[in-house]
């Protein structure tokens, strides 16, 4: 009894210092303050007398206008506050999102999106994934400041009442439109093409840019005078000149460029294997797990640490590459900071690599290990847990070397001269990590997912990478 008795006043005495310490005019910290302790470079937020670790720069500075704001205190101080339930710390105020940036509370299920400066909430999930062909990877955990620092109109209920300045593309066309109404009009709705990638960088949220479906049909922006009263393509006036008589002439010489140029296919479904019919297995070299969730069926997930798939004999470096060559694939990352080859042909004769450090992803092609790199890079953060379609793409006839992230080109630089490799077929290729003898000095850091993985001996177009 007596040792019941003695627990019992530990049990209450625990419960009453932690409700003490949720009591925030007694909490030893101070509440919306980052602190740490000497002996531990850690960063934690404080809210409801409660800590958050801080894992990322960003998120700080989303928050904080310096490093000097972090407060240090005794070790003994800071392992009194319980760790807060929400084991994160999403951003702040103090960042500022784009048009086109999906945001949420943990506290409100509401998803908004924010167009030409004010926020729209989604009102369901049919309108989020079919009608504004949204994606849930795209969403970021906001404070409540955020919500509360915009201007919130009315809600998307459907397709006939997208905000104007909405961006969006089709399946299968890489054209980008703006939403914007036409002049001289009672409110039509109209689709302006987005030419540039500066100009679209200016708008929109960049990376992210919604599919909508076909069926949605939006008149030309810039038309001739006498414009349509209603915003479907059906009722497109007269005097505009007609499309030309046989628009499936470009979809079947794409067809027919993808299948005749195809020369290594890996599906990643439950296996390795190469499905172009040139026999390019691949062998498994640690711990990757080819029946995890993948962007059509199952992927390959691929851990740190070395682990990789290997095929003995390199794809391309035997191959005539007069007329290009692309390497293009999805990926998903575990998050948004990760340094990996995501795939090696040789000894960096063609190789697509993400930088930890500068959140970079780099095409590079060599004709022999003696050779320098031709490289093209460009910084974009990939969404953690979203599917990713990302190309290296190699065009004689421009003398380019492309890195194409879901559908635009972001990147190019002058590359010629590339009509053979130099280097051995016996250099092998490492997908998800480098070739067979070079992954150990390579070591990856975190998981990434790939699926769908091709190869091809021809330059291939946007409307040929929308098809894959």
């Amino acid at each position: 009894m007596k040792y019941f008795s003695i627990f019992a006043t530990v049990v209450i005495f625990l419960v009453t210092g932690y409700a003490t310490l949720a009591n925030a005019a007694e909490c030893p910290l101070q509440n919306g303050h980052a602190y740490k302790h000497a002996g531990s470079s850690a960063v934690y937020y404080i809210s409801e007398c409660k800590k958050r670790p801080i894992r990322n720069p960003a998120v700080y500075f989303s928050h904080f206008s310096s490093w000097s704001d972090v407060e240090v205190v005794p070790r003994a101080i800071l392992e009194r506050i319980p760790d807060h339930p929400l084991s994160f710390l999403p951003w702040g105020s103090k960042r500022t999102f784009q048009n086109g940036s999906l945001l949420k509370t943990v506290s409100d299920p509401l998803v908004y999106i924010k167009i030409n400066g004010n926020l729209h909430a989604v009102a369901s999930e049919k309108v989020f994934l079919q009608d504004l062909g949204l994606d849930w990877g795209w969403i970021e955990d906001v404070m409540p400041s955020v919500i509360s620092d915009h201007s919130v109109l009315g809600a998307i209920t459907n397709s006939s009442n997208f905000p104007v300045g909405f961006v969006f593309k089709y399946s299968g066309d890489a054209a980008v439109y703006q939403l914007k109404i036409l002049e001289l009009t009672n409110g039509v709705f109209a689709k302006d093409h987005i030419e540039t990638l500066d100009h679209l960088q200016s708008l929109y949220r960049a990376p992210y840019v919604p599919t909508i479906p076909a069926s949605v049909e939006f008149t030309d922006y810039r038309v001739p005078s006498g414009v349509p009263t209603q915003p479907s393509a059906s009722t497109a006036p007269t005097q505009v000149e007609p499309e030309p008589a046989a628009p499936v002439t470009p979809s079947t010489t794409a067809k027919n460029s993808l299948q005749s140029s195809l020369v290594a296919y890996w599906s990643f479904d439950s296996d390795i294997q190469d499905h172009s019919g040139n026999t390019y297995h691949g062998t498994i070299f640690g711990a990757v797990d080819c029946n995890v969730s993948g962007k059509k069926n199952t992927a390959c997930s691929i851990p740190a640490g070395g682990h990789q798939i290997v095929i003995e004999t390199a794809p391309l470096l035997s191959s005539n590459i007069s007329q290009g060559m692309t390497a293009v694939g999805w990926y998903k990352f575990e998050r948004t900071a990760e340094s990996k080859f995501l795939w090696e042909i040789g000894d960096k004769n063609f190789f697509l690599h993400f930088d930890e450090d500068t959140v970079t992803f780099h095409c590079g092609m060599r004709k022999s290990v003696t050779d320098p790199v031709t490289q093209t890079s460009y910084s974009i953060p990939p969404v953690p847990q979203a599917w990713h379609q990302v190309a290296c793409v190699y065009s004689p006839n421009e003398s380019q070397l492309k890195f194409v992230f879901d559908g635009t080109v972001y990147a190019t630089t002058t590359a010629s001269n590339f009509e053979t490799f130099s280097a051995s077929a016996n250099l092998g290729m490492g997908i998800g990590c480098r070739g067979p003898a070079r992954c150990p000095g390579e070591v990856p850091m975190e998981t990434v997912a790939l699926d769908e993985l091709r190869l091809y001996n021809h330059s291939l177009t946007l409307e040929e990478l929308g098809k894959l």
